[in-house]
């Protein structure tokens, strides 16, 4: 391509992400200058749910549960009129809110807050219960009552093997103890009960697995791939960050198969663009960065690893290990700006309940399937499924309680290029172990330059 079409191709996109930006401006005009216009401000608002309600953490005994929900704002109701409007916002409500579903429209009544921090969205206080206007889709309504019928198998477990299960399978960390919660944090495993990319590429790995086995051609077991993992999702919920991890994780897998790093970092660009086009804010949110800077380490340097690393254990061990070194390598300067603190045991612990992960995954979406149609065999299934949750919780328990396990970092800009710094030298440093010969050589060809300019 010449360098004029590259131009043009660079305005074209850009003009796009422009126009994009200024529509969700003006729909949003409504609401942004009752926000601008000091304070919390008082709406009577008309909006659609975009994604199953979460329990947040209580800070005390007494305090009353509070859910949270991400919605999208759709109309603004003053003096009996309604003005159309869009605004994505965190709305957080009383017990009220944990019945409602994605895909159903409701009015409540409360505080716009302003973001928690500059990559958030807008926060809404509800003052009220939710007042039902629609219900939602027949394939919302099916995913709702899935996750209920799982819900309550997950809960008919004992406590200490049941409680991460829906984290892990569906991210729902409502039965989740406070006291796991925090280990997991300070072993750097809270991803692992969020939907991830990983989760995302087992399921699809499997179905394409399942489906070459019934001898379907690649076109056909491709489609229904496609088809479970969006059935997947609906379930899990279909919120913004379960659909760009579904497609980054969807990329990943994709690019494992392929083979060729090229061809690989092609469609995580691709995707990425694609993405940034359609949603420019994504370009400031966390959830989205980190997204891609774990494809890219999976497909740029866990792939490279894990070539090292078969030369000395199982293909597969290889895989697991290089996949994880290579996410954690180029995440690890963007967490320190969400927490400037550093995991020191991440990498084994994850490494180790990284092997328990695709079976909790496997029998738990299994289970999930079937908890409506077969319960009895989904009840079968959460068995194993418990004790390897019980396995991760374990893992997460020891490694926290060990010496050192969180230790603090410099915050900011001079955080993010330190720990770049450290990410690049653990790089090399593997590099150096993997290929001694060449490394030596390296040393002594610098040994000699210093001499000549020493002479």
């Amino acid at each position: 391509m010449s360098g004029r079409a590259l131009v043009a191709l660079a305005v074209l996109m850009g003009a796009v992400a422009l126009g994009v930006s200024a529509s969700n401006k003006i729909l949003a005009a409504p609401i942004a200058v009752s926000q601008d216009s000091g304070g919390a401000s008082g709406i009577v608002a008309t909006l659609q749910i975009d994604a199953p309600p979460k329990a947040l953490a209580s800070h005390g005994q007494g305090d009353a549960q509070q859910w949270k929900v991400a919605a999208t704002i759709v109309g603004v109701n003053d003096s009996q009129v309604q003005t159309p409007c869009r605004m994505t916002v965190v709305l957080t409500g009383s017990g009220a809110w944990s019945d409602v579903v994605p895909g159903q429209k409701v009015r409540a009544a409360g505080a716009l807050l302003p973001p928690q921090n500059l990559f958030g969205a807008p926060r809404l206080q509800a003052r009220a219960n939710p007042r039902i206007l629609s219900e939602p889709p027949w394939y919302h309504a099916v995913a709702q009552n899935l996750r209920a019928a799982f819900l309550t198998q997950a809960k008919a477990r004992s406590p200490d093997r049941g409680a991460l299960v829906p984290g892990l399978v569906i991210g729902n960390t409502s039965m989740t103890p406070e006291e796991l919660t925090a280990a997991m944090k300070t072993t750097g495993t809270t991803h692992l009960t969020a939907v991830s990319g990983a989760n995302c590429s087992l399921i699809l790995g499997a179905i394409l697995l399942g489906a070459r086995s019934l001898k379907l051609r690649r076109c056909m077991a491709s489609v229904v791939a496609g088809l479970g993992l969006l059935g997947f999702v609906f379930v899990v919920g279909p919120d913004p960050s379960v659909l760009r991890a579904a497609l980054m994780g969807a990329i990943g897998l994709v690019s494992l198969l392929a083979g060729r790093r090229g061809q690989s970092l092609g469609f995580v660009c691709l995707a990425v663009v694609g993405l940034l086009l359609t949603t420019p804010t994504l370009a400031a949110d966390f959830g989205f960065i980190l997204s891609v800077l774990a494809t890219l380490g999976i497909v740029l340097c866990g792939s490279v690893l894990a070539k090292w690393l078969e030369r000395y254990v199982p293909t597969w061990c290889a895989a697991a290990i290089g996949i994880t070194v290579g996410a954690q390598l180029f995440c690890a300067p963007v967490l320190i700006l969400l927490k400037p603190q550093v995991s020191t045991y991440s990498l084994p612990t994850n490494l180790v309940a990284g092997l328990l992960v695709a079976p909790v995954t496997f029998l738990g979406t299994a289970a999930l399937a079937l908890c409506t149609l077969v319960p009895e065999i989904s009840g079968i299934l959460l068995v194993p499924t418990g004790w390897c949750a019980q396995g991760i919780a374990a893992v997460a328990t020891f490694f926290a309680h060990l010496p050192g396990a969180a230790l603090p970092w410099p915050e900011g800009g001079f955080g993010l290029a330190t720990m770049a710094a450290l990410s690049a030298l653990w790089y090399l440093a593997l590099w150096c172990a993997f290929h001694p010969v060449q490394c030596g050589k390296a040393v002594e060809l610098v040994h000699r330059k210093i001499v000549e300019v020493g002479l």
